[in-house]
């Protein structure tokens, strides 16, 4: 088996080499010594040709985000480059994770973004501002708290009033028209938990101008609790009238077929 006329140049520039340093022996035993030393480098380099390379395994790229290919954040992309995955599957999962936890799987994602942005370089990471992410957060929670204490404000006139009418009798609104009396803090409670984290999101330096879209999502989800209060305090009122009317004005409300 012949060696290719490349590696055979560079075997007989070598042995050339090697004749001059044993220039001392005598021809015969020179001649010996220069064909042993070619047959060794012959076998040692069809040995390596039918070796094959090596496989270096790929290093995984740390645990850090990757602001140029993200769709908000970039921790989707950052974990999907870790993993050696596309980064649509991960996104997948990480809505999928929404539509089953819903606002925990917000807390989540923030929370990866900060551990994440602790690897990212600086240079290609554009650093959030902390003060604008706690007025965001600020500004919905307290508008939350506002509505909800206006309303309970408003239930509180609306059962001293309901009570005074009936004295001394003792007659509380009937069910369901005091539902927001019961589930009110409740309403109040879902509503921090969702409309805070789209804040925070919404105060980030997103890509794709998402901040703009997330902090109006933010306060839509306030409004709508704006909404389910004003009606709540309606029904509470409609309620305590059906009881008032008929005690005071003797209107009879027939009650629905």
């Amino acid at each position: 088996m012949s060696l290719p006329a490349t590696q055979q140049n560079s075997v007989d520039k070598y042995l050339e080499d090697i004749s001059a340093q044993l220039g001392h022996l005598p021809p015969q035993a020179r001649h010996e010594e220069l064909v042993r030393i070619r047959l060794r480098i012959e076998e040692d380099m069809r040995r390596m040709e039918r070796t094959p390379p090596p496989r270096f395994k790929a290093v995984p790229r740390p645990w850090s985000l990757a602001p140029q290919e993200a769709a908000w954040l970039g921790v989707c992309a950052g974990i999907a480059e870790h993993l050696g995955v596309e980064a649509l599957h991960v996104r997948m999962a990480a809505l999928a994770l929404g539509l089953l936890t819903g606002p925990f799987a917000l807390l989540a994602y923030l929370v990866a973004y900060g551990l994440l942005s602790v690897n990212t370089p600086d240079d290609v990471l554009q650093r959030p501002d902390g003060w604008r992410a706690m007025g965001a957060v600020a500004s919905v929670t307290a508008s939350a708290v506002l509505l909800f204490v206006l309303a309970q404000a408003l239930i509180m006139m609306i059962l001293r009033g309901h009570g005074y009418l009936l004295s001394p009798a003792v007659v509380a609104v009937p069910h369901p028209w005091d539902w927001f009396t019961q589930t009110g803090s409740t309403l109040l409670f879902w509503t921090v938990l969702w409309s805070a984290p789209l804040a925070v999101l919404g105060a980030l330096p997103l890509a794709g101008q998402w901040d703009s879209t997330l902090r109006k999502v933010a306060h839509a989800v306030v409004a709508v609790m704006g909404i389910a209060a004003a009606f709540g305090v309606a029904c509470l009122l409609v309620g305590a009238m059906m009881q008032v009317l008929p005690s005071t004005l003797g209107v009879v409300i027939a009650p629905g077929k």
